[in-house]
């Protein structure tokens, strides 16, 4: 990754790993995996999902000897994110979210004291 390029989003004990080849990401999570178990943290293998964006072919990402799942979308701090880059399910989710608030305060906005 070059200077000012994005490289992964941490949240408490989720991280979203950001790169541009199979390869280089197969480099990450075998370090991340190795540097965690230095002070007794693993990944999960279970609960590891991987996404590629665009028309690539997923290729096998292993931790521990196992295969991890690719994903076509996937929810990520409360933002779906899609393999094709389509923000239609993000959208929809934020209009369903923010009409059930609308809808609660109906009667807040009806109060006339």
């Amino acid at each position: 990754m070059g200077p000012g390029k994005l490289a992964d989003l941490d949240f408490a004990d989720d991280i979203a790993l950001i790169v541009n080849t199979r390869d280089t990401l197969q480099d990450i999570t075998t370090g991340l995996q190795n540097n965690g178990m230095k002070g007794r943290l693993r990944i999960s293998s279970e609960k590891t999902k991987a996404m590629i964006v665009g028309e690539h072919q997923a290729i096998p990402l292993t931790i521990e000897q196992k295969d991890i799942e690719y994903m076509d979308k996937f929810q990520y701090l409360g933002s779906y994110m899609s393999k094709t880059g389509d923000v239609d399910t993000d959208i929809h989710a934020r209009i369903v979210k923010v009409s059930a608030v609308f809808r609660r305060l109906r009667n807040v906005w009806r109060c006339s004291s």
